[in-house]
C-alpha cells in the first residue's frame, strides 16, 4: 500500500489497522521488515505518509505501548542495538571532495577498514535471541543528503548497500533516513563565509531525525557513528545530552517520591571519526572555550573520538558494549580490509599516513587483547604498503611490455601456413610468400617492435 501511495484515507486506515492488530515481538519484526525493503519506503516515511492526525497519533501510541511492554518483559533492558551512521567520511572516504566531506587520507569511496564488521559486531552484541536474524534491520544510515523527488537521491546509496551485501561485506541491508533540502542548500551557500559553522542546521536536523526514529523503536538502544567534518559531532552531543536530561528528570522525580520517568531507548555511545583539526570542528563548545580535560570528560559520557575503527572498537570494549572477541574480530578484519584496499589502489600516495594511523591503534588493541588472554594482533602495514607499491610497479611494467609485444605482433603478421584451395577434383596448394609480408611491414610507418 505504501508504494501505491497512501493519499486515500481508506488506505491509511488499512495500514494503521494492520499495525494496530500486531503486538509484542511480532510488531517489532514487522517494523524491521518494513525498514529492510531496500528502498526509501521505510517505517519513518510510512508514518509521515499518514496525514490523518488521529490515525497517526493512535499508531504512534500503540507502537510506544507495545515497545515498552516488550522492554519490560526483557528485564527493562533493550532487545537490541540500532546502529545509526553517517555515510560520507564515516562509512567510506569522500576523498576530500566538497561538499561530500573532507577526508583525503583514503582514496575516494574506499570503505574504511573495519567499519562494516564493527557495525555487525554492534548489531549482534546485544540482539535478543527471540528475534529472527532474517527480519532484523538494525543498521540505519542517517545522511545529510536531501530527499528531493521520490527515490532519485536515495537510489545511488541503496545501490551501494546492495553491492556491499552481495559481496558479503555488509551483514544486512540497511535503511536510509535522508536530510532536508533546505538545510543542505543553506549549508552550501554559507560554507564559503562561515566554514564548518554552516553545518549547524544539518547537525540539528540529524538530531531531530534521530529523535523521530527513536520514538518508533523504544525497545532498542542506539549507537551513533559520524565524523567531525560536518554536523555529526553536534548531533552526537545533543543525543548524549538527552540521556543526561532523562537521568536528571528521573532523579528529581525520585526525590519527591513519585514514579520515575520511564527511560525508553537511550544512546549508548557516539563514535566520531576525526577528519578535521580539533580547532575547526563544529561543537556545542567552541574549541577556544574548552578546558584541557574536555575530551576526557566527553569520553566518560560516551563520546569517543577515533582515527580508525580499531580505535573505535577499543573504546567500545572499554565501555563494555562489545566483547573482547568482538574487538579481536574488528582488529583482524580491519587489517585484511586495509591490505585489500592497498592492493586495489596501489598507486595512491596517501597510504603511508593511513598505515601509520592504523598501526598505532593495532598496537593499543594488541596490548588489550594480550591483557585479556587473547593472542596479539601484529601486522607491519608499512611493509605491506611498500610491497604493494613494488608489485604494482612490476605489474605496470609487465602490462606495458605485453602491450608493446602485442602491438608489434598485431602489425607484423606472423608467417602464414600454406592453405589448400579445393578446385573441383584438383587440390591446389598455395604458398604465401613471407617476403611479401615482411616488405609490406617495412613500408608501414605504424609498425611496432617485433
Amino acid at each position: 500500500e505504501q508504494k501505491r501511495g497512501l493519499a486515500p484515507l481508506r488506505r491509511q486506515k488499512t495500514v494503521c489497522q494492520m499495525l494496530l492488530d500486531t503486538h509484542g515481538l511480532e510488531l517489532t519484526e514487522l517494523k524491521n521488515l518494513i525498514d529492510s525493503g531496500g528502498d526509501y519506503h521505510n517505517l519513518s516515511k510510512l508514518i509521515e505518509s499518514i496525514t490523518h492526525l488521529e490515525l497517526r497519533r493512535d499508531l504512534i501510541a500503540h507502537i510506544t505501548k507495545e515497545a515498552r511492554l516488550l522492554r519490560a518483559s526483557n528485564g527493562d533492558e533493550a532487545i537490541g542495538t540500532k546502529v545509526l551512521s553517517d555515510v560520507d567520511d564515516t562509512l567510506y572516504s569522500s576523498g576530500g571532495k566538497f561538499p561530500a566531506g573532507c577526508d583525503a587520507v583514503y582514496p575516494r569511496h574506499v570503505v574504511y577498514p573495519g567499519c562494516l564488521v564493527l557495525y555487525e559486531v554492534l548489531d549482534r552484541a546485544s540482539r535478543s535471541p527471540s528475534l529472527s536474524p532474517n527480519t532484523s534491520c538494525n543498521l540505519v544510515f542517517l545522511s545529510a543528503r536531501p530527499h528531493i523527488y521520490k527515490s532519485v537521491a536515495e537510489d545511488q546509496s541503496y545501490q551501494l548497500f546492495r553491492d556491499l551485501v552481495r559481496d558479503h561485506r555488509m551483514h544486512a541491508l540497511p535503511t536510509l533516513l535522508p536530510g532536508r533540502f533546505v538545510y543542505a542548500l543553506f549549508a552550501l551557500m554559507c560554507y564559503p563565509f562561515v566554514k564548518t559553522k554552516a553545518w549547524k542546521w544539518v547537525g540539528q536536523y540529524k538530531y531531530l531525525a534521530f529523535k523521530t526514529f527513536a520514538t518508533l523503536y523504544p525497545e532498542y538502544d542506539f549507537v551513533f557513528c559520524g565524523d567531525n567534518g560536518q554536523g555529526d559531532l553536534l548531533a552526537g552531543e545533543l543525543m548524549l545530552e538527552e540521556n543526561g536530561t532523562e537521568q536528571s528528570d528521573s532523579d528529581s522525580d525520585e526525590d519527591v517520591h513519585t514514579e520515575p520517568r520511564r527511560r525508553d531507548g537511550r544512546t549508548l555511545c557516539v563514535l566520531i571519526h576525526e577528519v578535521l583539526p580539533r580547532d575547526a570542528e563544529l561543537s556545542r563548545v567552541p574549541a577556544a572555550d574548552r578546558p584541557s580535560c574536555w575530551r576526557d570528560d566527553m569520553r566518560r559520557r560516551g563520546l569517543i573520538f577515533h582515527r580508525t575503527y580499531i580505535g573505535a572498537a577499543l573504546g567500545l570494549f572499554e565501555r563494555g558494549i562489545i566483547s573482547i572477541e568482538g574487538l579481536e574480530t574488528v582488529a583482524r578484519t580491519a587489517i585484511d580490509d586495509f591490505l585489500w584496499a592497498v592492493a586495489a589502489f596501489p598507486e595512491y600516495n596517501g597510504w603511508g599516513d593511513a598505515a601509520q594511523e592504523l598501526y598505532d591503534d593495532i598496537l593499543a588493541a594488541s596490548a588489550t587483547l594480550v591483557a585479556n588472554g587473547r593472542p596479539e594482533v601484529k601486522e607491519d602495514l608499512r611493509d605491506a604498503v611498500r610491497r604493494a607499491r613494488h608489485e604494482a610497479r612490476q605489474a605496470k611494467k609487465m602490462r606495458r611490455r605485453r602491450f608493446r609485444t602485442w602491438s608489434g605482433f598485431a602489425v607484423q603478421s606472423p608467417k602464414r601456413e600454406p592453405c589448400c584451395i579445393d578446385s573441383g577434383d584438383d587440390v591446389i596448394t598455395q604458398e604465401w610468400s613471407s617476403s611479401e609480408d615482411s616488405s609490406s611491414v617495412e613500408e608501414s610507418p605504424a609498425a611496432g617492435p617485433a
